[in-house]
């Protein structure tokens, strides 16, 4: 029996999924490189430094400045609010706390979930198991009573693994994460679609 819905953010909830490439580097490359940008953007959304130190040499008001680039998809806050209603709702992201926040801030869907959980924070980033076994932990649930939503299949994969019920959100985009062999529970390509699955389950 189904009784939490855990989603990512990037590319489930937002129209972009690769925040380093699509956000961060057309804003940011005249002072790093796209490699560079993803090295920084590593070692802060896992925890190794802090924003401010793993973007050393990025002036900080212009970084922050690309969370406000962050667009939530058609619809998004609309099916929140259909599926707040019939399950617990957790977002479960691979971020930075101070860009992520500003996002979720800007997009003003921090209030359908009852908790957020960010590598950041957990020192830990999907597909880490570790990521998921602090998230069932902390709320007290059982893989197989949870839904993980993902448009990432390497993060999928792990929580499959682990007995959660998964959805692909396939964005068709030539990402290397989805280059792997691995099928999920579900697929959809919509905020509409998923909404309707999850509404089903």
């Amino acid at each position: 029996m189904i009784k939490a819905i855990f989603l990512d953010f990037e590319g489930v909830l937002t129209t972009e999924g690769s925040i380093v490439r699509n956000i961060l580097y057309p804003k940011l490359k005249e002072y790093a490189t796209l490699d560079e940008l993803r090295k920084m953007y590593e070692d802060a959304r896992c925890g190794k430094l802090s924003l401010k130190e793993a973007f050393a040499k990025i002036p900080l008001e212009e970084l922050l400045k690309t969370a406000d680039e962050i667009k939530a998809k058609e619809g998004a806050t609309r099916a929140l609010s259909e599926i707040e209603n019939k399950y617990p709702l957790f977002l479960a992201s691979n971020h930075t706390p101070e860009l992520f926040e500003r996002a979720i801030k800007n997009l003003g869907i921090k209030k359908f979930f009852k908790r957020i959980f960010v590598s950041f924070e957990m020192k830990a980033a999907k597909p880490d198991k570790k990521f998921f076994e602090i998230m069932l932990k902390e709320t007290g649930y059982s893989p197989s009573e949870c839904v993980f939503v993902d448009d990432s299949k390497t993060n999928l994969l792990t929580a499959k693994e682990m007995g959660f019920v998964t959805i692909w959100f396939n964005n068709k985009d030539d990402n290397s994460r989805n280059k792997i062999e691995f099928d999920a529970n579900y697929e959809v390509r919509t905020i509409k679609e998923l909404t309707s699955l999850i509404k089903k389950l």
